[in-house]
């Protein structure tokens, strides 16, 4: 079993686009949004976009799981916390997903802070870890940069690159720099709307993103989004237990492959 799901992770994670581990952190943040959501603030920005940590009111701690395509040894995990300063937003977070027999993991220090009204700015130091019973233990270190404007109250655009070098590991092997633009659209103070384009060095197309989420009620939020070129659908909700604790849960479908859900855990004020 364990070499079947290693073998599906080595094939099918070229093959499903954008369903690599260093692109999908966040466990049920995202999956729900069709992988979308630069614009999004708080704890959730270590993952994704570190300039909406800048949105951060004062400290949080988050614990994320996801299990791909259902399979034990395609399991992620990411811990992250992050504090507010006077200076910005400092944040780590600890990431790793596979088994035993090929795992990888990031460790990285995060820093987000507000530049003006309208402009936010982010990045992350990492260093990601390759490890397999073959092939022993591999190191590298990169580091990502992003950032959010707020055209008004009801349009926001992001930015984002990971790697903007590429890292070459092995022959065949290398970490592809990722470019990333979005678009929030908020008609109401219910509904967000999130378009957005992913493309990697490595790929030769491009990667299109689409999501929504509406606010049933104070403390529940439903999420939905499509991803043609990956071809899955996500589905999620967040609770607020308490004014403190929020827990999330989504799964995304692939027509091929089946179901990957995906868990949330945040607490902090």
């Amino acid at each position: 079993m364990k070499f079947f799901s290693f073998f599906i992770f080595m094939v099918f994670s070229v093959w499903v686009i954008g369903q690599s581990h260093f692109s999908g952190l966040g466990g049920a943040y995202f999956n729900g949004l069709g992988r979308a959501g630069l614009t999004v603030g708080g704890i959730g920005a270590m993952y994704n976009n570190q300039a909406g940590l800048s949105e951060l009111k004062n400290w949080s701690v988050d614990a994320s799981y996801e299990r791909r395509y259902n399979l034990e040894d395609l399991t992620g995990i990411q811990v992250s916390a992050a504090k507010k300063f006077g200076f910005g937003t400092l944040g780590v977070v600890f990431s790793q997903f596979g088994s035993d027999v090929y795992n990888e993991q990031l460790y990285g220090l995060a820093y987000g802070r507000t530049l003006s009204k309208k402009v936010s700015a982010g990045g992350n130091l990492s260093v990601l870890a390759f490890n397999g019973q073959q092939i022993g233990s591999l190191y590298t270190a990169t580091f990502s940069f992003g950032a959010i404007v707020k055209i008004d109250r009801q349009f926001a655009v992001a930015s984002h690159v990971f790697s903007p070098v590429s890292i070459k590991l092995s022959e065949y092997n290398e970490i592809s720099s990722r470019f990333r633009l979005g678009l929030t659209y908020t008609p109401s103070d219910k509904v967000n709307l999130y378009a957005e384009v992913d493309k990697s060095l490595s790929r030769s197309h491009w990667e299109y993103k689409l999501g929504v989420d509406y606010q049933v009620v104070k403390k529940l939020v439903l999420m939905a989004g499509y991803n043609p070129n990956a071809d899955f659908f996500g589905f999620g909700f967040r609770y607020r237990l308490v004014n403190t604790l929020d827990v999330r849960g989504a799964t995304s479908f692939h027509q091929v492959l089946g179901l990957t859900p995906a868990l949330s855990i945040s607490y902090g004020e």
